[in-house]
């Protein structure tokens, strides 16, 4: 009991360190970014992980937050990353079904049962698709394209309009895909969603993520832009959470 009291305290720690940890982040930047971008394409010095226990926990989540940093700077950086989203975009559709409870109780309907098994899926979708998808994509955009000391230069916003209108419009339509086919509905679903409802989607994305991405990829080096991506999804996930499920009792 004690084990799994500890284990879902350190996983509670996480998630909150990661949606605050890019914020916190960023008031170091102004002295370490030249130094941590020209590290991006070279093995970075590991940092020494230290055993987490109850002890550590009661000290405040500075030594957790280095700990964390020091895993995106080792071979587990894909898992940490991974298991990040998983959590985060969760913890999305969750929030999501609170709203739709709240909604359908204010409408006097009846009120839905939490779907836990729609929790994982999103929670699936977060470990082995955004994770992945956003690890490798910034890994292959710094290296057709390599960061610069200076943030607001062309060569970021070049960056920032293959990520936003080249990439995005395919990562949403896989997420579109990837429900229905998870889901059952088939592929035919999926392409009458894309069909009717993608550029729709577009448009609330790029009112959010082309500001938060200019943020991400003029400031944060490779190793945090995946986390910054999770803490802003998270509530991204709540709208798309709501439009692909919309549908769903059709």
């Amino acid at each position: 009991f004690r084990l799994l009291k500890e284990t879902t305290m350190r996983g509670l720690f996480v998630v909150f360190m990661t949606l605050w940890g890019p914020v916190t982040s960023l008031q170091k930047l102004p002295i370490s970014l030249c130094a941590r971008v020209k590290s991006i394409h070279r093995p970075s010095t590991q940092l020494r992980v230290a055993p987490i226990d109850g002890v550590l926990m009661l000290r405040g989540g500075g030594e957790l937050w280095s700990q964390y940093l020091s895993l995106l700077d080792s071979d587990l950086a894909l898992p940490t990353k991974a298991i990040t989203a998983a959590l985060i975009i969760g913890s999305g559709d969750l929030t999501a079904q609170v709203l739709e409870k709240k909604k359908a109780s204010a409408e006097g309907v009846e009120v839905p049962e939490t779907d836990f098994a729609r929790v994982l899926r999103w929670a699936t979708f977060g470990f082995f698709v955004q994770a992945p998808w956003n690890h490798f994509f910034y890994q292959i955009l710094d290296g057709v394209l390599p960061p610069t000391a200076e943030p607001f230069s062309a060569v970021t916003f070049a960056k920032v309009a293959i990520d936003q209108f080249g990439q995005a419009p395919i990562f949403t339509a896989l997420i579109f895909v990837f429900f229905a086919v998870l889901e059952g509905r088939g592929l035919q679903s999926a392409k009458k969603q894309i069909d009717e409802e993608l550029f729709e989607v577009l448009l609330k994305n790029w009112a959010i993520f082309l500001p938060a991405t200019i943020i991400n990829l003029a400031f944060l080096p490779n190793q945090l832009r995946v986390l910054f991506l999770n803490a802003v999804f998270f509530f991204w996930t709540i709208f798309l959470s709501l439009t692909v499920n919309s549908k769903k009792e059709d």
